[in-house]
């Protein structure tokens, strides 16, 4: 199967088509990801096509994966209608505000982004200063409510602990790459996070962000070394009906980069020292943060 971004699109395109044909509840689609921006789509021989369905009423289920080949999939996202009833405050949600601001338009049944984009973009004020910095304090804070929960002692290092410094650390890195850009989803962080440190003047964030990964001596051997292992085990998780919905077969092979949280230093000798090093790093963007908004002249996290 010959892949470009053009038959990407027109899969995307194709599928939406179809989709409205036969459900009438869907009054629009767009397209959003690297495939409606101007980055490559393509990471390690693999995609995803990244759609979002909006409906009139409450979806019947929330996400879902299509295998197109072992290598590439349609990863669809459906929404509620009621979801952008107030295009205004969609400024300030991190996710969804930057989603809606320029997606790929698929189809449309009623003039859906008319009046959602016509509120979101009013008066450029979604890239403004004030709106920006409000949203980089959500995720920052999230992330910070997160590392709180890390403080509880435990006797070892457990599935759950993991996850939490991981979201704790995602939600802070995304706090510094939503100053001057959407937020990094999972599977590009790392690559697309020094541009957006540098932008923001801090360049040592993703230094350490490389260190608070556990990926500072990673060897490409070693970690090849854990693949077989690894697919084992997301093939198991996906026969798990409770299990997290991104494991799901069509992403095996776009999601092979996974690594050994032990081998990464994930264990219970160093883990509380990892996150003591979390911390010194969300203090770190928080100050940025507050160092923007005294040049903006607006509130500080100290003065709100």
């Amino acid at each position: 199967m010959r892949v470009t971004r053009e038959s990407l699109i027109r899969i995307a395109k194709e599928t939406a088509q179809q989709r409205a044909f036969t459900e009438r509840d869907l009054i629009a689609a767009y397209l959003t990801g690297a495939l409606a921006s101007d980055a490559d789509p393509l990471l390690g021989g693999t995609a995803d096509i990244d759609i979002i369905f909006v409906h009139i009423d409450e979806p019947k289920q929330h996400r879902e994966f299509i295998t197109l080949t072992p290598d590439f999939h349609l990863d669809i996202s459906h929404r509620a209608k009621a979801e952008f009833k107030r295009p205004r405050e969609l400024r300030l949600d991190p996710w969804l505000g930057w989603e809606m601001y320029d997606p790929m338009l698929l189809f449309e049944r009623e003039k859906f982004f008319e009046f959602v984009q016509a509120g979101l973009r009013a008066g450029f004020e979604f890239n403004a200063p004030a709106p920006a910095l409000q949203r980089s304090r959500m995720l920052l804070s999230h992330g910070r409510q997160i590392w709180r929960d890390l403080l509880e002692p435990s006797d070892a290092v457990r599935p759950q602990d993991i996850t939490k410094f991981m979201k704790s650390l995602f939600h802070g890195v995304n706090a510094v790459a939503e100053l001057s850009g959407p937020p990094l989803y999972e599977r590009r962080l790392m690559l697309e996070f020094l541009p957006r440190a540098e932008t923001a003047q801090r360049p040592m964030l993703n230094a350490e962000l490389v260190n608070l990964m556990g990926a500072a001596a990673l060897d490409v051997s070693q970690a090849n070394s854990w693949m077989p292992d690894w697919k084992l085990a997301f093939e198991a998780a996906t026969e798990n009906s409770r299990g997290d919905a991104r494991i799901h077969p069509a992403r095996l092979n776009y999601y092979a980069w996974r690594s050994a949280c032990e081998q990464l230093g994930f264990t219970s000798l160093g883990f509380e020292e990892r996150v003591e090093r979390l911390d010194k790093f969300l203090d770190e963007v928080e100050a940025l943060l507050d160092e923007l908004a005294v040049q903006y002249g607006l509130e500080t996290s100290t003065s709100i």
